[in-house]
């Protein structure tokens, strides 16, 4: 086997935009995990230059990105100190799909334990970490149900909690927003953040250059392209009979 691209999602992400529209130039990926990419004329950069490029392509690894600037609780904090790579990936564990329902699970625990949010004990499953999937979360943030008939299946299919009162899917509900938007105003987790955060930061004179598009085929589409592009510089060697 003789391998011709090896890049991940965002890069491949990155590459198939590229492909279809010239003018792009960045590429986020957003799911259980994070990064950023983004292209740079090779003269502005200090890094090593490709012979056959004036362009580089610099992955930021942005879900390792810190700063007292950032907006940590103490569920963050507890949770990076519950995780497998405590004091690493502190943005990817205020943004990623692997963590927004772990820290709502966190968020409910303790008001179960200081309000009694769910009736006079805690329910043992709620202690279980990780126990809450970020879908099920989603799903609980999406409810418009009126009686929040979404809130109430998932904490029986989640922790077993079988009877809830209204005010107390309601604040369910809250903890599932709060957490949902903070995540949206980081890094447009949804679209209609993402285009509200790119006019707070540029303001109308400079928003409307920035286009967002989704991506054409995903990730695995620009790693194609990528292969093709490496193998048709490689001279074709012949065939022994």
């Amino acid at each position: 086997m003789r391998v011709f691209a090896l890049v991940d999602d965002t890069i491949g992400g990155l590459a198939g935009g590229r492909y279809y529209n010239r003018d792009n130039v960045a590429a986020i990926t957003l799911g259980m995990s994070t990064n950023a990419a983004y292209v740079e004329p090779a003269q502005e950069s200090e890094l090593a230059r490709s012979p056959n490029s004036n362009e580089l392509v610099i992955s930021m690894e942005w879900g390792n990105f810190n700063s007292s600037h950032v907006p940590l609780t103490s569920f963050d904090t507890i949770l990076d100190a519950e995780s497998s790579n405590s004091g690493s990936g502190i943005f990817e564990k205020l943004i990623s799909g692997m963590y927004l329902g772990e820290i709502v699970r966190h968020v409910l625990l303790k008001m179960a334990q200081e309000t009694a949010l769910f009736g006079g004990s805690v329910p043992p499953k709620l202690m279980t970490p990780y126990s809450l999937r970020s879908p099920d979360m989603a799903a609980m943030h999406q409810d418009k149900s009126e009686d929040r008939e979404v809130v109430s299946e998932k904490l029986n299919e989640v922790f077993a909690i079988t009877s809830t009162t209204p005010m107390a899917r309601e604040v369910v509900v809250e903890v599932c927003n709060i957490v949902t938007e903070r995540g949206a105003r980081l890094v447009g987790l949804e679209l209609n953040y993402l285009h509200s955060s790119v006019w707070e930061m540029l303001g109308n004179d400079l928003s409307d250059n920035v286009i967002i598009e989704h991506s054409h085929g995903g990730s695995g589409s620009g790693a194609l392209f990528l292969a093709v592009a490496a193998a048709s510089h490689i001279p074709t060697q012949p065939v022994e009979s």
